[in-house]
């Protein structure tokens, strides 16, 4: 898949995700950041921001009740992909692991938000 270079760096880690979390051999934490990220992006976009929602709901807050609430029980992502279960659960469950698997996901996905700026 050719990755528009012109979309937010938070979609283009997404689209860099997808394509690890494909792969038969992915780390359980690529899967599972995917499933986050494409979360906060759905959120952001139903709020008209990006990047910097993006960032700051994974960085700096507490919890992830925001992008949950905006979320609702909303079964499609970003991309119009259905899902057998609301997306505020894939924040749930994050935010419901352990610290160093939160920490380990936000790492994953920050790591791909810069890549995506180069």
């Amino acid at each position: 898949m050719m990755t528009d270079t012109t979309a937010p760096r938070a979609r283009r880690a997404l689209d860099e995700l997808d394509r690890l979390a494909a792969e038969p051999e992915c780390d359980p934490a690529v899967y599972d950041a995917a499933h986050v990220l494409a979360a906060l992006c759905t959120a952001a976009d139903r709020v008209g921001g990006e990047d910097t929602h993006v960032l700051h709901w994974l960085n700096r807050t507490r919890t992830l009740t925001a992008p949950r609430k905006i979320l609702g029980k909303l079964r499609t992502d970003v991309r119009g992909r259905r899902s057998s279960r609301p997306l505020a659960a894939h924040l749930v469950a994050y935010e419901s692991g352990s610290a160093q698997a939160r920490r380990t996901i936000c790492d994953i996905i920050t790591t791909m938000i810069e890549r995506a700026e180069a």
